[in-house]
């Protein structure tokens, strides 16, 4: 090192050109359902004496059809809830392209534990990194075309509450958007949800836990009281389940118990 120093104050250092990354243009997926990208976009929606809210937008990669859905945050449950109304309405995609974000992928790699991660993997959804905002491109554009006609359109509505903008997109603005932009694919790569599907049974965070020796568990902020009918022995791992919409299950060796809360 102190030799490269002495070169480099000499200016006996060849140098060096970086170039810049080679990137190839993505080509639009040929059929619908096929992949979807996923992005939350952060605005002064409801104008600028109002605070900023997150704009979840859901975008099929070959048609550009959109889905989007209002939160405070760009939260899980959020990103959950528009992937589940997707599902809902077209069925199951094959792939979607994410940020390297706790909500949506680990940085490592691997699918997040949470209410969004295990719908993917238990619906055999792939989860597809990506590493630069260029990658998601055609979420990106969407995100500004969102900014320059659905701000005016709300305050032409008096519309200032997530609430009410939710409704506005559901019931007004997605339908007219797509209409406009949204390309006619005839191949559907959508696979069919299982009958009578429950976002509960697929959507849910596992977390692990001891049993106390008066057999009870702990999990944010609430004690469990694990029935005497249950075969359950003090210092066990047990497994809490909690669903999308709140429910608590707990399992020992996939047997569920019963319990009370204390």
């Amino acid at each position: 090192e102190t030799l490269r120093l002495w070169m480099k104050s000499e200016q006996l250092l060849a140098k060096q050109r970086k170039r810049k990354p080679y990137r190839q243009r993505r080509e639009r997926k040929s059929a619908f359902g096929e992949m979807l990208q996923i992005d939350g976009c952060f605005d002064y929606w409801f104008g600028r004496d109002k605070p900023k809210a997150c704009l979840i937008n859901l975008i099929d990669d070959a048609s550009s059809y959109n889905l989007c859905y209002f939160d405070e945050q760009e939260t899980i449950k959020a990103a959950t809830i528009v992937l589940w109304k997707w599902i809902k309405k077209f069925g199951i995609p094959q792939a979607i392209y994410a940020d390297r974000r706790n909500a949506y992928i680990n940085y490592d790699l691997t699918e997040s534990n949470n209410f969004f991660g295990n719908l993917c993997r238990n619906l055999k959804i792939q989860t597809i990194p990506a590493f630069s905002p260029q990658a998601k491109g055609r979420v990106e554009r969407s995100n500004r075309t969102h900014q320059e006609r659905l701000i005016p359109k709300l305050r032409l509505h008096n519309i200032t509450t997530i609430k009410d903008s939710n409704r506005y997109l559901s019931n007004y603005y997605l339908y007219n958007h797509n209409k406009k932009f949204a390309l006619q694919i005839q191949e559907d790569r959508h696979r069919k949800p299982p009958e009578k599907a429950k976002i509960d049974d697929f959507a849910y965070e596992i977390t692990e836990r001891k049993v106390a020796n008066d057999w009870t568990v702990k999990h944010k902020a609430k004690t469990y009281q694990i029935l005497r009918r249950n075969y359950c022995p003090a210092k066990s791992t047990i497994y809490v389940k909690e669903t999308f919409t709140g429910k608590i299950i707990l399992l020992f060796k996939n047997q569920e118990l019963s319990y009370n809360i204390i």
